[in-house]
């Protein structure tokens, strides 16, 4: 966030995960007195944090929230749903790729099974 515009900052934090605004913000008090105040530093630990993200998920994926919300999902709802919630949750990955239809259809198949794990 050292080289963005005011406007892309306050993005970014607002996109931040609560995790993530802890991180940055006693980084930033950490290092208060570092000449770009701090700064760098906390850039670099939400980096840290994000590149370890894929090892320590912090949201199930979209099928397994569905699955927990208990609702009942016809097919033709779920993929139209399905690949907007995967975009939203994946979509500032470096290698995200837009699900494609074999995808959607596993994923709503893991759905269904899931459902009856959080009767």
């Amino acid at each position: 966030m050292t080289k963005t515009s005011l406007l892309d900052s306050e993005h970014t934090w607002y996109l931040m995960t609560a995790m993530e605004k802890a991180l940055y913000g006693a980084t930033l008090a950490l290092h208060a007195a570092d000449a770009d105040g701090g700064l760098a530093v906390a850039d670099a630990a939400i980096a840290k944090l994000r590149a370890i993200a894929g090892e320590r998920s912090r949201l199930p994926e979209p099928e397994y929230e569905a699955a927990r919300s208990g609702l009942s999902i016809e097919y033709a709802e779920f993929a139209v749903w399905y690949p907007i919630q995967y975009r939203i949750r994946h979509g500032f990955d470096r290698d995200y790729q837009h699900p494609t239809l074999e995808q959607i259809q596993e994923a709503y198949k893991r759905f269904g099974l899931s459902r009856c794990d959080f009767y």
